[in-house]
């Protein structure tokens, strides 16, 4: 291969990459969404409690190393699992992805901030959501109150489907129990529920007042 193909191909590859991505930014500001197609990605996400996992492995690591520290961890991972296991069967019955995009339309819908479209390809613009771990979290390592916790990744496409916008909103509820076991389904159910269209209000708000 010679220089000028070299340098031929090297402009090209460039060119190339330069076209299919697009500079991400920090902010919303000055886009304009001429039509909004919302879509989850994933609507089921991941159900988890995290409770032992907030005690510290450090200990276990200086005491007895790494592998110390990794069966700590594992553990502390199968005592959340028991302790995931005691609400499991309501958290199966929640659809929590639904009533974030239910809160989000909603919304969007009643701040005629943008208009929206059920047709992807008529879109000038996607939000996608993608729900990523939701449950229960214990407030610090020295604390066993709990509160419900949603985590979902957020990001708007342009037209030619590059990311333009992303963002990691990690929504958490109020500290409503001292006690693990004060949880009955229906409070575990309410304050999941609640916070679930809390998230979905707040991704529509990073929408309204771009």
């Amino acid at each position: 291969m010679n220089t000028r193909v070299g340098l031929f191909l090297a402009v090209f590859v460039t060119a190339f990459f330069a076209t299919a991505s697009a500079q991400e930014k920090d902010d919303l500001g000055g886009v304009d969404i001429k039509a909004l197609h919302v879509e989850m990605e994933d609507a089921v996400g991941n159900y988890t409690v995290i409770n032992e996992r907030m005690d510290e492995t450090a200990t276990a690591a200086v005491l007895f190393g790494v592998a110390g520290a990794v069966v700590n961890s594992a553990q502390n991972n199968a005592q959340d699992n028991e302790t995931a296991d005691i609400w499991r069967g309501t958290a199966e019955g929640l659809e929590i992805g639904a009533l974030i995009e239910a809160a989000l339309l909603a919304k969007l819908t009643s701040s005629n901030s943008v208009s929206l479209t059920d047709d992807a390809n008529a879109a000038s613009h996607k939000l996608v959501i993608d729900l990523q771990d939701w449950g229960l979290t214990r407030r610090s390592k020295d604390s066993e109150e709990l509160r419900a916790f949603i985590n979902v990744n957020v990001k708007v496409l342009d037209e030619k489907d590059r990311t333009i916008w992303r963002d990691y909103p990690n929504r958490v509820g109020k500290f409503s129990s001292t006690n693990t076991l004060d949880f009955t389904d229906e409070v575990f159910a309410s304050e999941l529920e609640e916070l679930a269209r809390k998230t979905g209000e707040s991704i529509a708000y990073g929408i309204i007042y771009r």
